[in-house]
């Protein structure tokens, strides 16, 4: 392949990934828009969850390569990475079961009221949301 085929192609792939951004954040806009909790904004939840899932599986499949897989797995502080992270992640669970479970609820945040403050404002949602899109894309892939 020549120069100006690789330059096309990385130029086709900026231009799928924007039009996908773009897109993810069109999406993101409406369904922040929807009353938390309700069937509707359950529903539309769904919709993303699949979506990622699906790109996700087929990105990966695509890109597939033992080699990289082995390479991974072989580098320096992959066990600590996966140590430290395993850890962060069930630290993170455990607070939010210990918080739901006491009381005063007032005393014992959970994350959901950490940002809650900010869920009255629609940007903020959406930057919740394109932030577990993107947390959901990275663990997916």
């Amino acid at each position: 392949m020549n120069a100006r085929g690789a330059l096309g192609g990385d130029r086709r792939r900026l231009v799928l990934v924007g039009a996908a951004c773009i897109a993810v954040l069109a999406y993101g806009w409406w369904f922040t828009d929807l009353e938390p909790f309700s069937p509707k904004a359950f529903r539309a939840l769904l919709v993303p969850v699949v979506v990622v899932i699906v790109v996700a599986s087929v990105y990966r499949v695509r890109h597939k390569s033992d080699a990289r897989e082995a390479a991974t797995r072989a580098a320096p502080g992959f066990s600590v990475a996966v140590v430290v992270w395993s850890v962060l992640i069930a630290a993170l669970v455990a607070w939010e079961l210990i918080a739901l479970r006491s009381l005063p609820r007032a005393d014992h945040p959970t994350i959901s009221s950490l940002v809650e403050g900010s869920e009255h404002h629609h940007l903020a949602r959406l930057a919740l949301y394109a932030a577990w899109v993107a947390l959901g894309w990275t663990l997916a892939s």
